[in-house]
């Protein structure tokens, strides 16, 4: 049986893959209907790619206090290092910035309702934290 922390990681990851997919296909959505003139031209940021500064920052936060804390159990190379990058930044910044996308459905920045943004913040906040049980198991 693995450890909990790894079985964790895992769920965290599958829970961002998803919600990148499905902002992924909403956006993906708008600009066709856009494109056969059924609906309004889609936000520059409406996609799950443009992640923004601060979810991305948030996930590497969270990821190097994670990282920092079980620093002793496990060796700094390269791999591990991009195992840290790859899965705790991008992804956790990816899936929080999704969670915005799927949320404002596409509006500018200004109409961003409050809980969206402290959901999108745990999101990605969560997402960094659980990445280096990758790097420990």
């Amino acid at each position: 049986m693995p450890p909990a922390a790894e079985v964790l990681a895992v769920a965290v990851l599958v829970a961002e893959v998803v919600l990148i997919a499905v902002a992924w296909c909403a956006g993906s959505r708008r600009v066709a209907d856009h494109a056969a003139k059924q609906g309004p031209r889609p936000h520059v940021h409406d996609h799950p790619a443009q992640a923004g500064a601060v979810m991305l920052g948030i996930a590497t936060l969270s990821t190097a206090v994670a990282a920092a804390v079980r620093l002793g159990s496990w060796e700094t190379t390269w791999s591990n290092l991009t195992d840290l990058l790859l899965l705790g930044i991008v992804a956790g910044g990816m899936a929080g910035h999704s969670v915005m996308v799927l949320a404002t459905r596409g509006q500018p920045d200004s109409d961003k309702p409050c809980w969206a943004l402290a959901v999108a913040t745990v999101v990605a906040t969560l997402g960094g934290a659980v990445s280096p049980a990758w790097v420990v198991a």
